[in-house]
């Protein structure tokens, strides 16, 4: 009998090591979702003490506790986070509008948690008039953030000339310089971080904005580990929806505003 546990036990030991160390990657990287993160008030924003805060950082942190997942941040420039999300560097991006250029390498979670994102351009003081339409924006340079998504009327209109930077900031000071005719930003996180500014007195809004709807998504790296749990995400997220899990949260934030240091868009 000794020796038959003898030769038994090691074996199994041996099953038991090969089988761990074949599965610790990928429940280490399930547990711990990497977020490629920039920021845009109000939705993702970084405090003085390096906190992140924010209306979609809290929605998509209250969906990863459903998940029994932690979060861990990967700041980089929008276009970077998207190059990552390429190469499954990362696992998630919270915050973005569904293209089929995209699609290709991101799994865009259904249902979208937002189905509205209002785009409006910012322009000098006095010069709101001076878009008032689709067809005002032939010729003009307009301010964007690189690999930013606006709308599909101005991600195809050729006519237009984009010049993108990193930052929401950037773009302003341009505009102010007379390099840009114009900037465009989400409505609400360029209105919020407009309020930070000193210059925010110089700019103004012009009449035309894309106020029609647009649904947003949580998109999953399809080179990610955590890709294998995409329907499991949906389910939950879907009973976030249904719960109005982020209007609760979006109401908290524009009724006692955060402050923040804030630098880039999406």
């Amino acid at each position: 009998m000794r020796k038959v546990v003898g030769g038994v036990l090691p074996a199994l030991v041996c099953m038991l090591l090969c089988t761990l160390a074949l599965a610790s990657p990928w429940q280490c990287r399930a547990e711990s979702i990497v977020v490629a993160y920039s920021d845009s008030a109000p939705w993702r924003m970084t405090l003085v003490n390096g906190r992140k805060v924010g209306i979609d950082v809290e929605f998509f942190e209250e969906l990863a506790s459903r998940l029994g997942c932690s979060v861990v941040y990967e700041r980089l420039p929008f276009e970077r986070g998207l190059s990552y999300m390429a190469k499954g560097r990362v696992d998630v991006m919270v915050g973005l509008l569904r293209r089929p250029d995209r699609e290709r390498y991101m799994y865009f979670v259904d249902p979208p948690y937002k189905d509205k994102t209002t785009k409006a351009f910012y322009v000098r003081q006095g010069h709101s008039h001076t878009i008032s339409s689709q067809a005002d924006l032939a010729g003009k340079k307009i301010g964007v953030i690189n690999g930013a998504c606006y709308h599909p009327d101005f991600d195809t209109d050729t006519r237009i000339i984009k010049e993108g930077v990193l930052s929401f900031e950037q773009n302003i000071r341009k505009l102010l310089r007379g390099r840009l005719d114009a900037v465009i930003m989400t409505e609400s996180a360029g209105d919020w971080m407009l309020r930070s500014l000193s210059s925010a007195r110089d700019v103004t809004k012009s009449q035309f904005k894309y106020e029609d709807g647009q649904n947003v998504y949580i998109a999953i790296s399809r080179q990610s580990p955590f890709f294998a749990r995409r329907h499991e995400v949906s389910t939950v997220l879907g009973q976030m929806v249904k719960q109005r899990v982020h209007a609760q949260i979006y109401a908290k934030y524009m009724a006692a505003p955060q402050g923040a240091t804030c630098e880039a868009n999406r």
